[in-house]
Parts: C-alpha cells; structure tokens; sequence
C-alpha cells in the first residue's frame, strides 16, 4: 500500500515536470518561427521537435531516475575499498549480477574487473544504477560483445572514496578505466555529476571517445579537478571534430550516434546561475541544493540532493531530534524529526541498521556504545557482553568469501556475534593451494564447528557447498544462530542454503531475518517442506525453495521422519523440533502430539514437579515441594521451605518468624525491622527466640544476656533512666547483643530511687522503702535503704534521715549540737541534772578548763578543775594572774616592730637612690640640660648639652662605615663608676685634619645635641682627643639604603610608607629646631628596627640664628645631584626646602 501511493506521488509529481517542461519547448518553438529563415525553421524545428520528443521519452521512460527515486529505489551496498578480484571469471560475474541487479543507489562502490573469458552474458544489470556514493572503477576486457560500458542511466558519482592507480599512488580517482579494449565508446550519456576526483581513461585500444567530453561540466570543482585521457591512435578513430554526430549541437558526445550527445547544464547557463540550469535564461537556474541537474525552479525538482533528501524536497540536513521553542526559552522534542540514511532523510533507519546520533550505521555501533532495539545506546562502564567479531573487511586473503585461514585465527574463536556476512560459498570448499593469488584449503566439516557459539551475524548468510562437503547432512553446527539482519545482501537474498546433502536443519530455533529475501535449494532436504519454510520466513522479502516432490518418499524410506510427539510438521529428527507456523503471519512454535515441556514434545507430565496447562506441560513454581495447580507460589500443595500464609517463600519475610512447622508467624510489635532485621521467635527480648534488636530497650540487671524490647514509640517508664549514647548502653549487655537498631536505652534505677538522673544510683526521687537523706546545711543527699544510726536521726514520719551535728559522736536524738549522745571534742554541760550537754570544738572562756571523763573531754570553769584535782570537799585557791607573761609578750611585739621598720626604711631609701642615679645618668647619657638663655628674646632657649667622655671609657669594634671626614666604629660606652656599658657607634676624625674641620665636627656635635626627637639621632658624647670622636647610640641594622638592598623582596608598601611618615616627622621637627639638614638621603637614615628609622649623619646641616629663616652657603661641600634649583643659583637654604630634598 506504501509503494502503492509513493508510485502515485511520483506519477503526479513526473506530470507536472513534463507539462512545465512541454510548455518550455514549445515557447522555444515559437521564438524559433518568429525569428529565422524558412531553411533555418526547418532544421531548427526539425531540432526542437525531436529535442521536444526525446525530453516528453526521457522523462516518461525515466522520471524515476530524478530525486522521486530516493523514496522507492532500491538501495544497495557497494564494494569496499579497492575490492580484488575473487575467484574465476564466472565467479566475478555472478558477485556483480547478485550484488547490482536492479540496484539504483549504490552505497560504496563499483569496482569490475577483467571477464575476458567469458561469452555471450549481459552487463545489463549495471544499468539500474543511477548513483554511485564512491568511486567507479573498470579495469581489464569485459566479456565478447560487450562494446559499451554498461552504466547508461549513471547520473552522480559522489566520489565520496576515491581510488588510485597504483598502489604506490595516492588515491585521487572517482571514474577509472582502464585496459578496457574493446569498449568503442564510454556510453554513460547520462552522467552530468562528479562531486569529487578525477578521471583516469587510458590504454583503452578501441577507445575513440573521452576526450570530447566537456568536462568542466560534470565536475562540480573545476579549479581542483582534472582529467588523464590517453586516446590511442587508431585508423577507427575519425578526426576529433568529427567524431561526434552533427545532432550533437554543443560538440560534445559519448559515443556516435545521435543518442551519444552529451547534454550540458552547467557551462551552457546564465551568468545569473551559480551552480547548473535547466535552461540558458538567467531566471532558469536550479535550487543550491540541487546536484546534478533539475527540470525547474523548486528545490523539488532536482535530479539529485547536494545534501539530504526529504519528503521529495532537497535540504541541508535532516530535521532534527529537537527543535528550539523561542516562547518557552527551551528544547522540545520535534515530530518532525529524521535520521540520516546515507543522502535521504528517513523517520527511522532501515532493517538491519542502527541509529546513532540522528544518523544510521550500516555495520556496528562505535566503541563504547551497544544495540539496544537498534539503537546505539552508551554503555554505562565497560560494555562487556557476547564477544564481537569484526568479519567487516575480514576474509580470506584476496577473497571476499570465508576461508580456512580465517576459521583457524584465534582471535575470532568463540565469536557469538560477527559483525559482517558469513559467506560460505562453493569456492569457500574448494581448494585453492595451488592458486597464484588465493591459496587456501577447502574447508572441512570439522572447521564448520567454529560457528556453534555465533547467535547473530549483522550481514548476509550464505551456506553454499553444492555437491561438495558431502558428509555434512545438517546444520547443527548454526543450530545456535538466532538473528540475521541481512545487510550488504548482493543479490537480494540475506540467507541462502545451497547444497545436495543437507537433509535435516537441526536449530534449536528458526533464525529470524531482518532484510532481504531466503534462497534455499537442497534437494534432499527432509523434514521442512517448501510451504513450511515459506511460513518460517514469511517476513521475507522473498522465499525461493528447491525441493522436488519425491524427497518426502526417499526421507520416509530412510526414516528421517519427524518425532513421534510431533503434531505435524517440524524442522529436524528432535521433539524439540516440532515447529509449525502460521500461515497468515509467519508465527511459528512447538505444536506437539501431547504436551509441551521446557521446548520439548513429551508424552506425559510429572504430576509432582509440573502441572498441566492446556497442551503444556509446566513447571511448578520453585518453591513448591509437592505439586501444585498453577504457576505461581500460591498454587503449591505444600511448601519446600516456608510458609507465609498462602505463600510458599524461600525465607520468612520481616516482620515474621519460622515457627517449629516452618510456618512464618510475626514478631513482637515491639521488634525493630529495619534493614535486613527481624526475629527469631514471639518473646520480646533481644534473644534466640525473640528480636534481632528494637529500637527501645529495658535493662534492669547490669549485664544482663537479654534485654527486653518495648514500644519504641513511648517514653522509659517511671523508675528508669534513659540513655541515647550506645557506648554507654552497651557497657550495661552482653557483648552478644545486637545494638545496631538500638535508639534509646531505659536503665532501671537502683532500689532505692523512685525516679533518677546521670546514672541509676542518682535519684531525683526516693522509693517508699527508702530513706531521704538531709545535710547539716539544710541540703538533700541520696536515697538510702538503712540510715547509720551513728551519723543520723531517723525521721520515720517523713521517711528522713537528718545528719547528725559534725560535733556528734556516735549518734544523735536531734539536728543540733545539743541533741548529740556523745561529742566528737569536748562537751559542754548545760543541766547536769537534766543531763543536758552541747557539744563545742573550743572550750568557752567561762570554762576554759578541760577534764577527762568516761565520755571525753569536758569543758569546766576553774573551780571545778580545781576540785577534781583536789577532790570533792577541799576548796579551790583563786586564779593567779600571770603579769610577767602579759609584760614579755607586749617587749616582744614592740621589738618585732622595731626592727621591720628599720630594714624597711633602709629598703625604700637603697631604692630611690637607685632610681634617682639611674635618671642622672640618662640626662647624662641621652636629656637635656635646664641651661638659660644669655638674652631675653622670643626664640625657645637651646637646650643642647654635651657630655665630655675620656677616650677609656670607650671601647671601639668593626668599622661600619666612612665618610669625607673619618671612620665609624661600633663599640661600648663604659662610664667610670657606673655599672653600665652602652652599644654606641663612634664617628672617629680621621688624623691630620685641620682646625676648622675640627670646628665643622663641633658643629655637627653642637647641632645633633640639640635635636629631641624619636625619629632623629641624638648625640651621646664627644671625646676630645688628638682625634676628636662623636659618640651616637648603635643602630643595629645599618643605614636604610644597605637595608633596602638586602631585603628588596621583602618590603611590602606598609613598611615604606611607615618609613616616609617617621623621615617626615623627624624632618619636621628640625624644621621647627630651625635646622637645615642640607644632605637627606637613604644612607644617612639609620635602621634601628623594621619599622623604625632615625635621621643621622648631620656633617652638612646648619642651625639657623635666632630670627634666622635662612641659611646662604658661601663655601663648602653641598649634595649638589639634588638641591633645588633655586638654592644652586642663590646659594640659599631655606627649611622649606626640605621636602625637596626628601622627595
């Protein structure tokens, strides 16, 4: 029916082609009549009319060769690339005719060799061929009468491969022939496209033509394609400007004749076309996506598709899987969408090819992806599977048929898919060791076994002995082969079966046919009838059988019969063969006598293993142990392992139990069934015969085995104490005890608690059999079963037990010190009459005195001390007063005092004359003096004073550094009589200088003393000897411009910055001393710590005169690389001029 209605379209469409190119003609004939001559009208018309007949007789007799082709056409595989020969010259032929006839696309390529030998056989196959995907390639004499290459309706060779000369050539070739001698003419007057290649036609001896080809026309890239035409001298060939009929308007043909004209459509057009035309008008130029040519203006008109065909129209690409929703902002899923087959657009690939990224794929999907239903899905990690053997360009050597050599590999043993076809032909069993080109050995029946374990093969099957292999009689060697897509078929069969000693097919199953059509010729085949295998193979695109009527009477006399159990037909000797199929749609299965068993016919049921359901004989499901009625688990007599209701189990299931009859019963509500726990019996106890664990437990005894459960949903009850943390509940059970659902634990408090914190024997609540205990101070204590009478009274109305006074010993009748038995120190009597007593740890003054009893120690006044020393009836002497103690112990005290105030005295009078010497020697060392000023004025007085130091009281070490008037040492300030020793550097006068260099020394001393300022040097001493020093403090890090070099890398810009803010503190404050430094730079800055700096080395600066502002510089050393520009020329130096200097 689809046929029926694409043959329709194609009808309808090819009318309105011939009506608008009718209409052409005959306006073309019309300007004809109006603009020439009677003698011109005649040939001119008489041109038109038969150019108006042969287009109305093209595009009838080959309307189907324009893109209306691509939806019915016949798509076949081409050769592979630089295919050789196989085989005898017979052999070759009959490839060609399977693989090309009736074929209009070719996917691949044409390659024909040499068939010299051969007599009286058509090439007229090749003439269905209208596109050619890669290359054509004919090369040696073709058969006795064949004077034309076969390719009449050849239109496109895409040249998608390309082939070469030889093999030390590069390949560069889309049309190659070659040593074809005795072709008169090329014939392929309908080719008008070579998308890509070049031509090679040479050392063709009867060859005329090639060279009166326009080219340029049928190639698609001129300016890189080009020819290689050799045409031999012959006395045949006519002059090249003859050669061609004179019908031939443009100059250019194939061949002689009329019908050999070449027809231009590309070098003939407007300049207004960019590709070809369909006529010389500048409005007759084809669509962009046209190739080859076109009848009209559409992009559904074309003869060929640059890109892809869809539904008749040509386009760019196919419609894709997704289409953007520009209201949604999103991808939605196309209904339009395509795949990608070859050049046409097809809603889904063809049988026996796979989809894969909206494309299909003739052969297998790419690494790391499998078929899935056709599809090329990717593996989720290794895709593992069946083992995959690739046969794709895999044959034998020089051969396209499967060889020995190829059976032996041992890299495509044990194979259960074979990507490719499996070609087991004639030549396949006949040796060839002898053979210049092939050399092989026929294949054995033993090396047939190699394909027990193939399931599947992608390509055709062939199994083609013919007479040979006579003792293989079945092919049970395939009898595991399921699937056959029957993709690259040559001849429109996928599997074929020619041989004349099979008898018996011998599949545990039919294989199922995705493409193509079953060829099957074994005349004394048995079993399977021809109307069987058509019915097998109804899916087929054609079923040919050849078996002769009188192979059932020979197979009955032989007993190759079906089984007895089968029902009618089958497809070996087996019970497992018993296959019939149905008619009307192909499907087939085991029909057996009596019943069906595991793919078996048998002739009786086991009643306690199966059960019986209509014809099939069943299995009972697995867990039944004694019959059933059915095939589920509820349909057993009885159970092999448990029961769970009606249920036959291999297991009970959570939240049951297996009781002693293997029947599940369930747990204890209070179990926990999470993960794979559950119990063992009814109790509910983490125990053998109760929960694996719950999730609330109750422990009562310390390590007790089994721990009961409770209801996980409540709370602990009263009396026990909840705890979370599993380290502490499992210190409490067994180490036997499953904890691992375990949420929460209820430890019983002791005896003695009603209710309790922290742990069991902390109550928060005593029992009714036990005591609550009250402290001396009023606080409550423990729980306790027995109060110590000898610590505590007993309070049994209220359940008390109060502690006894600390003064008690022994036990008390209330809480005081008076209610006491006896006392723990000494006792105090009150009323030794009523016998009442206080118990005291210090006797009262009024009874200071202690005696000794038969209850202790007892506090008693000095009379009656006294009268129990003398006895009862003498009287005591009254008490002496001891003035001599009183007298000594108030000499003592005063001479303690005495002389603490002494030594503190002497203390505090060391210590300020220690801090008061300290101060002297820093005013010495670094303050300043109270000196008056000689004269009133409004100037702040100079305050600067000079120590004098002798040059012993120096220590010098290392120099340091020089300058223009000496040397600077590092050393020690050793004051005579002061315990000080200070780091200081001395500037030393180098000898022989003159006075006034001393007085310009004396200045520098004069001006750094009376600098006071953290951020500047101030003077220490000056020693006046033959060379004069200047004693500064040490700064331990050197001058800044040897710092900044040694720690370059290190200096970020908060250090620097911190550094310009003190330089311009201290440069300030000279400012206001009235001090012109006149020689700032790095190396006069000192580094006392990386994040202080002192300014130094004062040699150029000047202390201005009271009322002064500035300073003239008559003669002597000036930094002259950077003072002002207006001080150079002046000679003056102002203060404000400092910051010039800093910059």
């Amino acid at each position: 029916m689809t046929r029926a209605l694409r043959y329709c379209n194609a009808i309808q469409h090819n009318m309105n082609n011939i009506l608008l190119v009718i209409k052409l003609k005959v306006l073309k004939l019309i300007r004809i009549l109006r603009n020439y001559g009677e003698h011109s009208i005649k040939m001119k018309l008489g041109s038109s009319i038969f150019s108006l007949f042969l287009t109305l007789f093209i595009v009838v007799s080959f309307g189907e060769a324009t893109i209306q082709d691509y939806t019915t056409a016949k798509v076949c595989s081409g050769a592979s690339q630089d295919e050789p020969k196989s085989g005898t010259d017979l052999d070759h032929y009959n490839h060609l005719k399977r693989m090309y006839t009736n074929c209009t696309y070719v996917l691949g390529n044409v390659i024909v060799h040499s068939m010299k030998s051969l007599n009286n056989v058509s090439l007229d196959f090749f003439s269905s061929i209208v596109e050619v995907s890669g290359y054509v390639r004919v090369m040696g004499d073709m058969p006795l009468g064949v004077t034309n290459l076969p390719f009449s309706r050849l239109k496109i060779i895409r040249g998608e491969s390309l082939t070469k000369y030889s093999d030390t050539h590069e390949n560069e070739f889309s049309l190659f022939i070659y040593n074809v001698n005795q072709i008169t003419s090329l014939g392929l007057t309908e080719l008008r496209e070579i998308s890509r290649g070049n031509v090679f036609i040479s050392y063709n001896a009867r060859n005329c033509y090639g060279d009166n080809i326009d080219w340029l026309d049928i190639f698609q890239h001129t300016d890189v394609q080009r020819t290689n035409i050799t045409i031999r001298d012959s006395a045949a060939c006519k002059p090249k400007d003859e050669r061609c009929d004179s019908s031939c308007t443009d100059g250019y043909c194939w061949g002689p004749g009329p019908t050999q004209c070449q027809q231009l459509n590309k070098e003939v057009c407007a300049d207004q076309c960019d590709y070809r035309c369909y006529g010389k008008q500048s409005n007759q130029c084809c669509r962009s996506g046209c190739l080859a040519g076109c009848d009209g203006p559409s992009d559904t008109q074309c003869w060929g598709c640059r890109d892809f065909y869809n539904n008749g129209t040509c386009v760019a690409e196919c419609p894709r899987a997704t289409i953007y929703n520009k209201t949604t902002y999103n991808f939605e899923k196309n209904p339009d969408a395509k795949v990608a087959f070859g050049k046409l657009c097809l809603p889904s690939c063809p049988d026996g090819y796979l989809e894969f990224n909206e494309g299909c794929l003739q052969h297998k999907c790419p690494e790391g992806y499998k078929d899935v239903d056709g599809k090329c899905i990717e593996c989720d990690g290794p895709c593992g599977g069946p083992k995959e053997c690739d046969w794709l360009f895999l044959k034998g050597k020089n051969t396209y048929w499967v060889t020995a050599s190829l059976l032996e590999n041992a890299t495509y043993q044990n194979c259960s898919k074979i990507i490719g076809s499996v070609e087991l032909i004639y030549s396949s069993f006949t040796d060839h060791v002898g053979d210049e080109y092939i050399q092989e050995r026929a294949i054995t029946a033993e090396d047939l076994k190699f394909f027990e374990t193939v399931e599947h093969i992608t390509g055709t099957f062939y199994f083609e002995p013919a007479h040979l292999l006579s003792t293989v009689t079945s092919l049970d060697m395939f009898r595991n082969l399921k699937i056959v897509d029957g993709k690259g078929s040559s001849d429109g069969f996928g599997i074929s079966i020619i041989s004349d000693h099979i008898k018996s097919f011998d599949l545990n199953s039919l294989p199922k046919l995705s493409v193509g059509g079953v060829n099957i010729m074994a005349p004394e085949l048995c079993y399977a009838t021809s109307d069987l295998l058509e019915d097998i193979f109804k899916s087929a695109d054609t079923v040919t059988t050849s078996i002769p009527e009188s192979a059932a009477e020979t197979c009955a006399l032989e007993g190759n019969v079906c089984h007895a159990e089968c029902d009618s037909t089958c497809i070996g000797p087996a019970s497992s063969q018993c296959f019939a199929c149905s008619p009307e749609t192909g499907d087939c299965s085991l029909e057996c006598k009596n019943f069906e068993f595991e793919g078996e016919c048998v002739e009786t049921c086991s009643v306690t293993d199966h059960y019986i359901n209509g014809t099939s004989c069943m299995n009972c499901h697995e867990e039944c142990g004694g019959g059933c009625t059915g095939p589920l688990n509820t349909d057993c007599f009885s159970c092999k392992n448990y029961k769970n209701g009606n249920k036959c189990l291999p297991k009970c299931p959570n939240p049951t139990y297996a009781n002693e009859n293997k029947t599940c019963q369930p747990c204890n509500n209070f179990c926990s069934f999470d993960k794979e726990l559950s119990c063992l019996g009814p109790e509910p106890f983490i125990a053998s015969d109760g929960c694996d664990s719950c999730a609330l437990i109750e422990i009562e005894d310390y390590k007790k085995i089994f721990p009961k459960c409770l209801n996980s949903s409540n709370s602990c009850p009263p009396g026990f104490l909840s705890y979370s943390q599993k380290l502490i509940i499992a210190d409490f059970v067994n180490e036997s005890v499953d904890l691992s659902a375990v949420d929460q634990a209820c430890m019983k408090c002791e005896v003695q608690c009603a209710a309790c914190i922290g742990k069991p024997r902390y109550c928060t609540k005593c029992s009714s059999i036990a005591y609550s205990v009250t402290k001396q101070n009023g606080a409550d204590g423990d729980c306790t079963l027995i109060c110590d009478p000898t610590k505590y009274f007993i309070d049994e109305t209220s359940r008390n037990c109060h502690e006894c006074s600390d003064q008690c010993r022994g036990g008390c009748t209330g809480k005081t010190d008076k209610d006491c038995i006896s006392c723990s120190v000494n006792k105090l009597v009150l009323n030794a009459t009523e016998n009442l007593f206080q118990c005291v740890t210090i006797c009262p003054p009024t009874h200071n005195y202690t005696i000794y009893d038969k209850d202790g120690p007892k506090c008693v006044n000095y009379k009656s001390y006294m009268a129990s020393k003398l006895g009862a009836n003498k009287t005591a002497p009254p008490l002496p007063v001891r003035v001599d103690i009183i007298i000594g112990s108030v000499f003592a005290a005063l001479v303690v005092f005495a002389v603490t105030a002494v030594i503190m005295a002497y203390y505090c009078r060391q210590k300020k004359k220690h801090i008061e010497k300290a101060k002297e020697l820093e005013l010495q060392l670094f303050g300043t003096g109270n000196a008056e000023p000689v004269m009133p004025t409004d100037a702040e007085p100079d305050l600067a004073r000079l120590r004098l130091v002798k040059e012993s009281e120096l220590k010098r070490g290392d120099i340091i550094g020089s300058g223009a008037f000496g040397t600077v040492f590092k050393g020690y300030l050793i004051p005579d009589n002061e315990n000080v020793k200070v780091p200081v550097a001395i500037k030393v006068l180098i000898e022989g200088t003159s006075p006034s260099q001393n007085t310009e020394l004396l200045d520098e001393a004069r001006v750094m003393a009376s600098v006071e300022h953290p951020c500047c040097i101030k003077i220490v001493a000056v020693c006046m000897t033959a060379q004069m020093m200047l004693i500064t403090p040490l700064m331990p890090e050197g001058c800044l411009l040897s710092y900044v070099k040694a720690h370059a890398g290190q200096l970020g810009s908060k250090i620097i910055m911190n550094w310009c803010a003190q330089i311009s503190k201290g440069m300030e404050h000279l400012q206001r001393c009235g001090i012109v430094h006149r020689d700032l730079a790095a190396r006069n800055v000192l580094v006392h710590s990386e994040h202080q700096v002192k300014i130094t080395d004062f040699g150029l600066a000047k202390l201005l005169d009271v009322g002064e502002e500035y300073y003239k510089a008559d003669s002597g050393k000036v930094p002259i690389k950077w003072m002002a520009l207006e001080s150079i020329s002046t000679g003056y130096l102002i203060t404000k001029q400092m910051c010039g200097l800093m910059a």
